[in-house]
């Protein structure tokens, strides 16, 4: 639960239509109902008197504090603001937006592919630039997999269920790979992107693992495209090969740097 606390009727008009904004960039509709239940606009008044809270708010860098033991995070949007506080609510804004419009806590991740579908969309409302990190490019690469047409980024099957059905990624990719073939390769990313967190981890292995049943993914997959042509078809084989060969030559060339990297601090 996210507790947005304003001082003024124009504060939280201000929110709203923040919410409505990044509604309208992502989905091009006003349907903010799956925010029900997760936010909540509260006023200065019903915690003026808590000053721990207040000052802890006060004091944090980006102007939010989470209290783990109510489940509570709570953004300050009143007054002067820093930038941090700004940018820091409209990226919870953002991730909250896109992660409970395509399920709820239950439902699945796809670790590596999800969370950088929706970095993507964050850095283009936000207007941030963005790293040419080998992490980067496999996802990358994980999206022209699911590709539906010769387009990618037409109607595409990855990027549908990070937005609108977490949980269809499954039969999607089993209805390609076989029954009970999900949670063996969803478990290869998790270790790979959590290696990510903690570079000396990582393992050659599983970044080829993964690779390597994308490839394998993408070519079922663009055998069975009949509506498009074979030219267009061995089109997009030569694309995907070449961005592939690529992402390679990229892991091989920054591995070592990559690994002697300070791991992620949460």
């Amino acid at each position: 639960m996210e507790y947005y606390i304003y001082k003024t009727s124009r504060e939280k008009e201000d929110i709203l239509k923040e919410i409505y904004n990044v509604r309208r960039f992502i989905y091009n509709d006003d349907d903010i109902s799956c925010l029900d239940g997760r936010i909540k606009f509260i006023p200065f008044s019903e915690v003026q008197e808590d000053r721990s809270l207040i000052t802890s708010i006060k004091k944090n860098y980006g102007e939010v504090i989470t209290r783990f033991d109510q489940g509570i995070t709570y953004f300050k949007c009143y007054d002067d603001r820093k930038e941090t506080a700004i940018k820091f609510f409209k990226e919870s804004l953002l991730f909250n937006m896109m992660y409970y419009n395509s399920g709820d806590n239950n439902s699945l991740d796809f670790p590596i592919f999800y969370s950088y579908i929706y970095s993507l969309i964050e850095s283009k409302y936000l207007e941030k630039s963005r790293s040419d990190s080998f992490s980067n490019s496999l996802a990358e690469l994980g999206i022209f997999a699911f590709s539906t047409d010769y387009d990618k980024n037409i109607n595409n099957d990855l990027v549908n269920a990070a937005l609108y059905n977490r949980n269809s990624i499954k039969d999607i990719y089993e209805d390609t790979m076989g029954k009970n073939t999900y949670d063996r390769f969803s478990d290869l990313c998790k270790k790979f992107s959590l290696e990510l967190d903690y570079p000396s981890s990582m393992e050659d292995n599983h970044f080829y693992s993964i690779i390597e049943t994308l490839k394998k993914f993408f070519y079922l997959r663009v055998d069975n495209m009949k509506k498009l042509s074979l030219n267009e078809r061995n089109s997009m084989i030569i694309q995907f090969n070449d961005e592939y060969s690529k992402l390679v030559n990229k892991f091989e060339e920054e591995k070592d740097d990559f690994r002697r990297q300070k791991p992620i601090q949460l």
